[in-house]
């Protein structure tokens, strides 16, 4: 089944029973098979490529009209050819022990199909198989190198524990790595948001003698929660990141990400204080692409006294560029990369 295959066979379940699926429900699947996509700056191009191939494949029929948003419309609905029931009342194979659990499951055709893969895969030795990073596993089971990340076929249904994952299909979530400098043999791990930032901050800290870092990491923006994991396979023990980023609301959420990401693979991570301390002293700029509304419980992921402040830049509509506090200013500033001290 090719990712237009799939990608269809969930446009039938999120039509309820019509051949017709307006735009809100194509963004809702892209969204649940390619999450990565679904968030990339040309999310709109990947789609329309999406929904192309499809219609190619004579899967689909896009609508003439479209939402007339440059430089990629899209189809405000599409039609699905040869639309049918999208549940199946009985299973086509017998599963084998490992999958004896899909018997009390309503299958989708799709979900059907990923388990006979499945299926045929464990029958033929998959079982005693090396394990490999999930990517490999992923293009082998599915012709998608992306199929299992995206969880195909239905996270609360199929990968739920003790149904289809690692143990299963033998493999691995590898880590997304960092660029990285090494700046000293500390034990803790400075992560900032933009490339500036980590040429300043390593370019410093690799001048200083008394710091606790090991490295300077390079977060590459939205991605830094998902490169977290690597920080275990650094080559030195890390206990705790400490995460410096621009203010606005997607720094405050890509921070937020990170220290959620650290509890869970055993580290502990916060915002740097005196770095957001010293930043939320700087002039604001406008940012007119900041969203009307945004969700104050963002601020909490910084130190208890910045969050009025911080709270009053965004709700002014700007934003604090992580370039406000840069090489001269930080080479000015007496241990700035001190965690634990105060600016006073």
């Amino acid at each position: 089944m090719t990712l237009a295959d799939l990608f269809v066979a969930e446009l039938n379940l999120a039509a309820g029973g019509r051949s017709r699926v307006d735009a809100q429900d194509l963004w809702a699947v892209f969204t649940r098979l390619r999450p990565d996509d679904a968030r990339a700056a040309d999310a709109r191009q990947r789609l329309a490529d999406l929904i192309e191939q499809a219609a190619g494949s004579k899967l689909l029929t896009p609508s003439v009209s479209t939402d007339q948003l440059a430089p990629v419309p899209l189809p405000r609905f599409v039609t699905i050819v040869n639309h049918r029931p999208s549940v199946l009342t009985s299973p086509r194979a017998p599963w084998l022990p490992e999958l004896a659990w899909a018997t009390e499951l309503r299958l989708t055709s799709a979900q059907q199909h990923v388990l006979d893969r499945v299926n045929r895969w464990l029958r033929d030795g998959g079982g005693s198989h090396p394990v490999v990073p999930a990517e490999e596993r992923s293009l082998e089971l599915f012709e998608d190198e992306k199929a299992i990340a995206s969880r195909i076929g239905g996270a609360t249904t199929l990968w739920k524990a003790g149904r289809l994952g690692p143990e299963l299909l033998r493999y691995e979530n590898v880590p997304i790595p960092f660029p990285y400098r090494q700046v000293g043999t500390g034990s803790r791990l400075l992560m900032v948001e933009n490339t500036a930032a980590f040429r300043t901050c390593s370019q410093l800290l690799a001048q200083e003698d008394e710091h606790p870092y090991f490295a300077v990491a390079f977060g590459q923006g939205a991605w830094a929660p998902k490169t977290i994991p690597a920080a275990l396979e650094l080559p030195a023990l890390v206990c705790a990141v400490d995460y410096w980023g621009d203010l606005d609301v997607n720094g405050l959420a890509i921070t937020r990400d990170v220290v959620v990401a650290a509890a869970e693979v055993g580290l502990t991570a916060s915002a740097h204080p005196r770095l957001w301390r010293m930043m939320l002293a700087e002039e604001p700029v406008p940012h007119l692409k900041a969203p009307r509304i945004f969700d104050a419980e963002l601020l909490e992921v910084l130190p208890s006294d910045l969050r009025t402040r911080a709270g009053e830049v965004l709700a002014d509509r700007r934003r604090i560029p992580q370039e406000r506090v840069g090489y001269e200013r930080l080479s000015s500033t007496a241990r700035w990369w001190d965690p634990e001290s105060d600016l006073g």
